[in-house]
């Protein structure tokens, strides 16, 4: 597997999706970031440890797969009910913070 890292940080947008690629970010050399900005990424020399690591971040979707296309809605769709669970409240046993 081929790896590449960014010279320069720049944006895309994938799929609708803004993405950001950092100075010496290494991505394999099938990202589709890498599609058509070729000249934007050098080739990089890695350990057999550090490209299994990219190896499976790029087939669990890596970081590009958390962005693209996953997105919480943040309501319910008409007729869904959400459960959500409150945020922690300081203190122990949930009671409220001491009043100061």
């Amino acid at each position: 597997m081929d790896l590449l890292k960014a010279k320069e940080a720049f944006s895309a947008t994938l799929n609708g999706v803004p993405v950001m690629v950092s100075k010496d970010e290494v991505v394999t050399a099938d990202d589709p970031v890498v599609k058509g900005r070729e000249g934007g990424f050098k080739p990089v020399e890695a350990s057999k440890a550090s490209q299994g690591r990219v190896a499976a971040a790029a087939a669990s979707g890596g970081r590009r797969g958390r962005r693209a296309g996953r997105v919480e809605e943040a309501t319910a769709n008409p007729g869904e009910r959400r459960n959500i669970t409150p945020p922690a409240v300081e203190g122990e046993g949930g009671e409220p913070p001491p009043e100061k």
